[in-house]
């Protein structure tokens, strides 16, 4: 088998189904996508698929690796892949021989160059999107957005784009009424400041969902994290690249105590110096907070 290493850190791969979003919000600023290599090669072939006029183009091989990694589990430790078993991922029988490490399901950040919730998306395209989430049920699929307050119109839309199928018909009405929501969903959503973190945090509660986090990256200024003790997850980052916001390092620390404290799980990813020991920085021992939704 393979192994999978992703810099992202927090997933074991990434896929996406479309290239191109548009900016909504401060964090949006600097984004990685727009300026990343599957946008400036269709840049340069008179193509732009950033902007509200922007053009999404699909990516062609996203179904064929969902269904590849549904096949698969790995190894927490030296993240080779081998075939998925659902006696493999059990805790009390996680454990790779060669290694000692942990077996258990892939973690599949889904989509990293554009936002699934994006009006732009065809309808029927985030249709297919998630009927394919559907049937790779030991995918951990991880949903990241912006615009919590399109979910409910455009799942409701994509599932009306497709003909009756009674267990199709059964995973999104459940999704879309609380009853039963996708189990191998985990459904997030940045905040950068706090009127973004006021405006997000309702809406993803609303929403229903086995596991919620938050991205707190790009970190731009302090947020009061009070209320948001029903996530199940947060991802804690200060913002990179040669034009980073310095958020200053107590803002981080803030967010990472408090999520110690009401007991979530926090990933620190990175502060604005891009490296744990220097001055002034994130200590080590913090640093090293590379946790996870428990299972």
């Amino acid at each position: 088998m393979s192994k999978l290493q992703n810099p992202i850190g927090w997933c074991d791969d990434t896929g996406n189904k479309f290239i191109g979003c548009n900016k909504v919000s401060p964090g949006c600023k600097n984004c990685y996508a727009e300026t990343g290599t599957a946008a400036r090669v269709l840049r340069a072939r008179g193509i732009e698929t950033w902007g509200p006029q922007g053009i999404r183009i699909a990516v062609a091989d996203f179904i064929a690796k969902l269904r590849r990694l549904n096949e698969l589990c790995i190894c927490d430790r030296c993240h080779e892949t081998m075939p998925f078993s659902p006696v493999a991922v059990l805790p009390s029988r996680g454990f790779h021989i060669a290694c000692g490490g942990k077996i258990r399901r892939i973690r599949f950040f889904a989509d990293s160059n554009s936002d699934w919730l994006d009006v732009r998306w065809p309808i029927e395209t985030l249709a297919e999107f998630l009927n394919e989430i559907r049937l790779a049920p030991n995918v951990d699929v991880i949903l990241l957005t912006k615009r919590l307050e399109n979910w409910r119109d455009r799942v409701d839309d994509a599932f009306g784009t497709l003909p009756p199928n009674p267990e199709r018909d059964d995973w999104w009405t459940g999704w879309l009424d609380g009853q039963k929501p996708p189990q191998n969903v985990w459904l997030g959503v940045s905040v950068e400041n706090q009127e973004m973190a006021d405006k997000r945090r309702e809406a993803l509660q609303a929403i229903p969902a086995q596991t919620r986090f938050v991205s707190f990256e790009p970190a731009l200024s302090e947020v009061n994290w009070a209320g948001w003790d029903f996530i199940d997850w947060m991802i804690v980052g200060g913002e990179s690249g040669p034009s980073r916001r310095d958020c200053g390092v107590d803002v981080l620390l803030e967010a990472i105590e408090d999520c110690q404290q009401a007991g979530i799980p926090v990933y620190v990813k990175q502060d604005c110096a891009l490296k744990s020991g220097r001055q002034g920085r994130i200590p080590d021992e913090i640093w090293k907070l590379k946790q996870f939704p428990h299972p």
